[in-house]
């Protein structure tokens, strides 16, 4: 009876104690009353003693203690653990296992890593949470919770570096010889202010790459914002953004990530960690692109497009020789179209740098004043530093607009868009990106239609530049806000030093990166919502974030594969032109952008129902 009792006891006890809660906040400033309570209090309720030990590598202040008790906390103590001497005393283990709740805060983790990394403190953090305590973390002490760890040896990885060197094993130090809490997972922090998700995608591949067997899926929370993770191992969000979840689909050298299933959920939201599976996500936005993604209309457009991704003309050499000497003739005139000419004379002494002496400058500005042969007899036509009324209201309002934007759809000239100009091509842009760095965070990002070039979808050139790193979480939140409110069908993100080349052949469009890495967002289909949660109770706007269920994330490292295709009757993971009916005949312009009738032996412009325009010439 005595074995029975002792046996049943200690069984008792693993079933009790197998996995502690975890509370994985992405950082940002505490707030009495605000964002921070509800996840801060469920982490006393989980515990037995609600007893919080504040865990620190360096000296800290009171305040988080003191707010754990305004909170409800029974005890709270501050540990500043800064030497290895007293991260390895049994005194401070035995200290620190009085607290049912572990709170690691802020800073870098590199020192968390390095001065704790086999001590007692490693030691007590892994027993509390194999006995069923709980382990908080915020900013750097969310980040060394996962199973691999950003260690941040040799200091930090901002977005763009990653991107440019993705396997780089030296600066992008990762480990997974320290805390393992969270097994399958790497973690990443502030994660759309500091436009991390590009940097968690590498984190991923490079693992997978370079030291890893198995790979492991990543997991990004952003500030103000938390995921609690109890001992069934289902998560809920609380807070004003979301946490996005990666499943890993690495292909080693061909891709950092191949159609990744990429999920963002907010405030309420649950997700079941064992069968990797939304408990309760977005409903109130059923997003089916229209016409749905598969078949799409891509016919209406198919001159070829390059597309940089730079604001700088230091990154757009490969970019400007493309444009004169791989498509067309090279040294063909490029007559660059600008309501900002001494900026454009900047561009134009480039190219000229770069052997072609055959550049003009077309101040739309002024373009009714000018001949309608700057307009209609360009083969190369480039878009550089437009005020986006003046060019959207010259393309409508203006005969020379008229020839202009026939031009863009006449199937022959070459085009292209250069710097910010290149959001205009989609169908949707963010118009003051720039303006604010706050603009998405205080709910303030607008948009309006680009030209539709390329349909249902949007494009944000410069994404990741070292030098425009505040506005990240502009950039970042942009794409899927736009995605959700126009349902849209794709998100391009451009980095500093890429650019695209979208090209038509007889069965299918084909978009090719070339330079740096394109980062391609898809809705197949979906559930989705708006943030609802304020960050203060006492607020009156809301960020733009939004939840989705199910969108697909692509990045890959060769220039000779397309990153996306439209129209392929060849490949099966293809996206199928949707060839509808072309309806009645609306008018028929001429050159000019003159409605005249059909005539013989002249190029003239038919216009359909459906919005496609065919260039005719009828000879005699």
């Amino acid at each position: 009876m005595k074995k029975f009792l002792i046996y049943a006891f200690l069984l008792s006890s693993v079933i009790s104690y197998s996995q502690g809660s975890l509370v994985l906040v992405g950082g940002g400033g505490e707030s009495n009353g605000g964002w921070s309570d509800a996840p801060y209090t469920w982490a006393l309720d989980q515990s037995q003693n609600r007893k919080v030990a504040v865990i620190y590598y360096s000296s800290s202040t009171s305040w988080i203690p003191e707010y754990f008790m305004d909170l409800g906390a029974s005890d709270t103590a501050k540990f500043d653990i800064d030497n290895l001497t007293l991260a390895n005393s049994q005194a401070t283990y035995d200290s620190l296992m009085n607290y049912d709740v572990f709170f690691i805060k802020g800073g870098d983790q590199w020192d968390y890593y390095n001065t704790w990394k086999n001590t007692k403190v490693e030691d007590a953090i892994t027993d509390k949470f194999n006995q069923g305590g709980v382990i908080m973390g915020t900013s750097a002490g969310m980040a060394i919770l996962s199973e691999v760890v950003f260690t941040a040896e040799n200091g930090t990885v901002y977005p763009d570096e990653a991107l440019t060197d993705p396997y780089n094993w030296i600066d992008i130090a990762l480990n997974d010889d320290f805390l393992g809490i969270f097994q399958g997972y790497i973690f990443d922090t502030h994660f759309v202010e500091r436009g991390r998700f590009a940097r968690l995608l590498v984190f991923m591949a490079n693992w997978y790459q370079n030291w890893g067997t198995q790979r492991k899926d990543g997991i990004g929370v952003d500030d103000r914002t938390v995921l609690c993770i109890d001992t069934n191992n289902i998560g809920e969000v609380m807070g004003s953004a979301a946490v996005t979840i990666i499943e890993n689909n690495v292909w080693f050298n061909s891709h950092i990530s191949k159609d990744t299933k990429y999920t963002q959920l907010l405030n309420g939201h649950k997700y079941n960690f064992d069968s990797k599976q939304i408990v309760n996500g977005s409903t109130n936005i059923i997003l089916e692109p229209t016409p749905p993604l598969n078949p799409i209309l891509y016919n209406n457009y198919t001159n070829t497009l390059l597309v940089s991704g730079s604001d700088s003309l230091e990154h757009m050499d490969k970019f400007l020789c493309e444009l004169d000497s791989a498509h067309g003739q090279i040294q063909d005139d490029i007559y660059i179209y600008t309501t900002k000419p001494n900026r454009a004379d900047l561009l134009a002494n480039k190219i000229n740098q770069l052997n072609n002496p055959n550049t003009f400058i077309v101040d739309i500005s002024n373009g009714n004043n000018l001949p309608s042969i700057d307009f209609s007899a360009p083969n190369k036509i480039l878009f550089y530093e437009n005020d986006w009324d003046i060019l959207k209201d010259f393309l409508n309002n203006a005969t020379n607009g008229n020839i202009l934007k026939n031009k863009l759809k006449d199937g022959i000239t070459i085009t292209a868009f250069a710097g910010q100009d290149s959001k205009f091509i989609g169908t949707t842009f963010c118009s003051n990106l720039h303006n604010d760095v706050y603009a998405s965070y205080y709910g303030n990002l607008e948009f309006e239609k680009g030209l539709n070039l390329i349909q249902k979808s949007i494009f944000m050139p410069n994404t990741f530049d070292k030098y425009t790193s505040s506005y990240y979480e502009n950039t970042t939140s942009a794409i899927p806000w736009a995605m959700v409110t126009d349902t849209l069908a794709h998100g391009f993100y451009l980095s500093y030093d890429s650019y695209l080349v979208i090209q038509q052949s007889a069965n299918k469009k084909s978009v090719y990166q070339r330079e740096g890495r394109i980062i391609l967002l898809t809705n197949e289909g979906t559930t989705a919502e708006k943030v609802s949660s304020y960050v203060y109770s006492s607020q009156n706007f809301l960020r733009q974030i939004v939840g989705f269920d199910n969108f697909r994330i692509k990045c890959q490292n060769f220039i000779s594969w397309p990153v996306v295709e439209w129209g392929s009757v060849t490949n099966p993971s293809a996206i199928n032109e949707h060839n509808t009916p072309k309806g009645k005949l609306l008018n028929i312009t001429n050159i000019l952008g003159e409605q005249t009738i059909e005539k013989r032996n002249t190029p003239l412009f038919y216009k359909y129902e459906n919005g496609k325009v065919e260039k005719k010439i009828i000879i005699d």
